[in-house]
């Protein structure tokens, strides 16, 4: 998803992802005077508008506003013990997990059914009607995934969902730029239930391999420091990192 030089129209068209405007934006809680708003008039979004946005597709509203940074959220951590540590907070609520891997890495994308109301017009005696909207909510696990994770994925399951994928698209959901739509809604839709298989533990094996390519001392050196830093500054070291990595690719090509 291309997301530079863009304006709040072009943006909600790149979110839209080939769907009819107007049924998507009423589908996922969003009424047309807003949407035209938007769209036609050049005007903003509205708090309980971009809440509707957020929740159904799982975009980053910095994005959506300003073209900021990736199109959608995902949790990224640097190192097992971390991923394992978000993951155990997750797990106290009941989520769907699928591991998504390209045969060599793992990602974590859990996910479970949600619902929130709208305003709906009104009725005849001029009462507040609310409409329900029913949306997936979706949590991406990016992290070197390893023994800790593991062992807390393992915890009274014996098989799990797994989707293999191509390496560019799991890069592509691991840098935020997939979201509920391509991941579960699309025709094409990476975890539709059709590529989806259940695999046992065993399965696991290959990622406690040990690592093929060791780390040199200064990137060692990196990753000691990243560690002491607070969350607030590894989130706004994470971001300069993958914007160069992509400002890197990106003149090679």
């Amino acid at each position: 998803m291309k997301i530079a030089s863009t304006t709040l129209p072009q943006r909600i068209e790149l979110l839209a992802d080939g769907r009819t405007l107007y049924p998507w934006a009423k589908r996922i809680g969003v009424n047309k005077g807003s949407i035209e708003k938007v769209m036609k008039l050049d005007g903003g979004l509205s708090g309980e508008t971009l809440a509707c946005f957020h929740r159904t597709e799982n975009v980053r509203t910095d994005w959506l506003l300003e073209g900021h940074g990736a199109p959608f959220y995902v949790s990224a951590r640097t190192n097992d013990e971390d991923a394992a540590e978000l993951l155990d907070e997750y797990l106290e609520e009941h989520w769907t997990i699928t591991l998504v891997t390209d045969g060599r890495r793992l990602l974590i994308v859990l996910s479970q059914p949600g619902s929130f109301d709208v305003k709906d017009g009104k009725d005849s005696d001029g009462h507040q009607v609310m409409r329900r909207v029913e949306y997936t909510i979706v949590e991406v696990i990016a992290a070197p995934i390893g023994k800790a994770t593991i062992t807390r994925l393992k915890r009274g399951r014996k098989t799990f969902r797994v989707v293999t994928t191509t390496p560019e698209r799991f890069s592509a959901i691991e840098k935020g730029n997939v979201g509920t739509y391509r991941l579960f809604e699309a025709p094409d839709a990476i975890l539709s239930t059709d590529s989806i298989e259940e695999v046992d533990e065993q399965f696991f094996s290959r990622y406690l391999q040990p690592e093929l390519f060791p780390a040199t001392p200064d990137e060692n050196a990196l990753l000691g420091n990243y560690r002491t830093m607070t969350p607030e500054n590894r989130l706004a070291v994470a971001q300069v990192a993958n914007a160069m990595a992509d400002y890197a690719t990106t003149t090679k090509k």
